[in-house]
This record gives C-alpha cells, structure tokens and sequence, in this order.
C-alpha cells in the first residue's frame, strides 16, 4: 500500500476510475459550463471517479481489513460495462449543492457492487445512511465567493449544466461514451489548500479469485 507510514490515519474512499477518453469528453462539458457557473468549484479532470463508499478517517490497521474485505467483494462481480447517462443536480429543486452526471447503461450492476461493498465493510463500522445512486460528481457549490446560483434560479443552473453537456455531445455525436468496469480503487483523499489530491492505495480486480 502507498499510504504514509508516520500517518497513524487516512482520509479513504472506495471508488471507480474512469478512462482517459470520458475524463476528456467530461472535462470538455465543465469548460461549457464553468463561465456560467462561477459559484460552483469544478473538479479536477485527474480527480473525476465515481464514489461506491466514502470511509473517513481509517486507521493503519484498519486499512489492512477494508482491503481483505474488499477483495473478497470484487471477487464476487464479474467486469461489467456502463454508460454515461445525463447531467443532473443534487438537490433537483431551488439552490443545487452538486452538479453530477449519472449512468444509463449497467446502473443496475454497478448498484450490486456497491451494495456488495457496502455490506463487506458494514461489519468494520464503515457505512452510509444514504442508499447508492449511480453518479459522477462534477462540481460543489463554493461555500464562499459569488453565490451559486447568481442569476439564475435551480432550475436555470440545471439548464445551464445540460445544455453544456448536450454541446459537447453535438461535437463528436459519434463519440463513444461506455467503458468498461474491471476494478475498484481503495482510495486516499490528501486536503490540500489548492483542491483535493486523490492517490490509490490499492486496486483490486473483479471477478478476481485469489
């Protein structure tokens, strides 16, 4: 594992990467977008994922019990393949806090195994009140600076976040947007002052008996 060894902690998640070609596809969306919406901090292209269970502050030791669990999880799903669905907020009604873009195609699998991680860690006191919803978070509302919503209202963010996807869909309409799910990524969030840096501690392959 790449975590510190003088760290007694880390800040860990479990996630999916997301290949080159739909981090570009996603990065060309935020840029239609950005100008619009300056009361939203944008995620970094090389932090774009999709979040199956946010952790918190895991022990050492505790580190060495997610990944057996974990492992034993992955095992249980074969590689399955997703597609991006559409542009959406949370919450959908006035002031969204989250810009995001779901999935269409393989929600239902990708569903499984995140319940599947969720039931693995469960016993080692890692778990979420929220049930899962398929996503890829793109922006958070700045909690200072201009207002998120300036002159629009919630349902004029949510226009403005679409419209910005559908144009970039409009220029390479022949553009594939499905890949493939083949691993999950116990991940470490670094807080700096510049934006988070996300690092892989471990990766572990589905479908993968060991």
């Amino acid at each position: 594992m790449a975590y510190k060894e003088d760290s007694s902690t880390v800040r860990g998640f479990v996630a999916l990467s997301l290949p080159g070609c739909i981090r570009e596809f996603l990065g060309e969306a935020e840029e239609n977008a950005r100008a619009f919406l300056p009361g939203y901090r944008f995620t970094s292209h090389d932090n774009l994922h999709m979040t199956l269970l946010f952790l918190g502050d895991v022990s050492r030791e505790d580190l060495r019990l997610v990944s057996a669990a974990l492992r034993e999880s992955a095992s249980d799903t074969n590689p399955f393949t997703v597609q991006l669905g559409l542009p959406g907020c949370f919450p959908r009604s006035q002031n969204p806090r989250i810009l995001h873009v779901g999935i269409s195609r393989g929600e239902e699998t990708l569903s499984q195994l995140a319940n599947s991680v969720r039931a693995a860690l469960l016993p080692l006191g890692y778990s979420d009140s929220k049930p899962f919803r398929a996503h890829i978070t793109m922006a958070r509302e700045r909690k200072t600076g201009p207002s998120a919503a300036g002159s629009f209202s919630g349902t004029g963010i949510a226009s403005v976040w679409q419209d910005s996807f559908v144009r970039t869909q409009e220029r390479a309409p022949a553009r594939s947007l499905s890949w493939k799910i083949e691993e999950i990524f116990l991940m470490q969030s670094i807080l700096r002052p510049g934006g988070p840096l996300y690092v892989p501690l471990e990766r572990f392959g589905l479908g993968a008996r060991q």
